[in-house]
């Protein structure tokens, strides 16, 4: 199977094409690489979803209390993250935590599924990234196993995403620690490859191809090149707030935007 290869070099266009709307308190966004669908969680205690990405949204999984995180696997598998969970679709399959106590995430957020389906679930009660091979064991490799928070070189404070380069090496969003952190695979000693603004509210990460990532903050997506800790805010013209980022596979910009009690997706095109 050839993946696509994500690595933009241009810019996008600064009006974005709505894709998805009727909901409110949307989190993170996903699209499937090769079939170019997208997907949408809508936060709500206890009737949280996720969704499929259309006008208007349709639902995948409702009862989701607390949904946050979404992603898709090289097999156009969805996974969804709530409360102390992660489920796999079609057919919502738990595969990680789902116990409650500190062998389960305490509040799952942002999660990636590698090439081999292992699955890093970000806890952001307990301050730690959770690595699942199988569906009853998660392995801490980043933070505290017993959920102290910190902000030393391997700490986290209530991290909000994960994400994988094609090294393997990981990124962490430690937004209440107001940085990016990059670790080598499999965890170890971390430092600190980009800074964010106090109260950034910075919700979701990705990485591309190119060792570059992006940080999707209420005012907007930042862009972080892999020779600076600065990002600059990539210009998209939306109404309200920003949560989630994804690519497609012809580089297009995808961003859920919450404006007052209406959620939307949108897609800005690569140019």
């Amino acid at each position: 199977m050839v993946f696509p290869t994500i690595c933009p070099t241009g810019t996008w266009n600064s009006v974005g094409t709505l894709i998805g709307n009727s909901s409110s308190a949307l989190k993170n966004v996903a699209v499937d690489l090769l079939s170019g669908s997208a997907y949408a969680v809508h936060f709500a205690v206890p009737n949280g979803q996720l969704l499929n990405v259309a006008v208007p949204y349709t639902a995948i999984a409702s009862n989701l209390a607390g949904a946050w995180g979404t992603t898709v696997d090289h097999y156009s598998n969805v996974y969804v993250a709530y409360a102390v969970s992660v489920l796999k679709y079609p057919g919502g399959t738990l595969v990680a935590g789902g116990a409650g106590g500190q062998t389960s995430p305490g509040m799952a957020y942002g999660i990636f599924v590698d090439c081999f389906g292992a699955i890093y679930v970000t806890d952001h009660a307990y301050h730690r990234i959770q690595l699942w091979t199988n569906s009853s064991v998660g392995v801490t490799i980043i933070g505290s196993q017993n959920g102290t928070s910190g902000s030393g070189p391997n700490d986290l404070l209530a991290p909000i995403d994960v994400k994988l380069d094609q090294q393997g090496n990981i990124y962490v969003l430690d937004t209440n620690n107001n940085r990016i952190q990059k670790y080598p695979p499999g965890g170890g000693t971390g430092s600190t490859v980009g800074i964010l603004p106090a109260n950034s509210g910075a919700n979701s990460l990705f990485v591309d191809d190119c060792g570059n990532f992006y940080v999707s903050q209420t005012s907007g997506i930042y862009q972080f090149t892999s020779v600076s800790g600065s990002g600059t805010l990539i210009p998209l013209t939306f109404t309200g707030t920003s949560n989630g980022i994804a690519f497609d596979a012809q580089m297009n910009l995808h961003i859920n935007v919450n404006n007052g009690a209406v959620g939307s997706t949108y897609k800005y095109a690569y140019i």
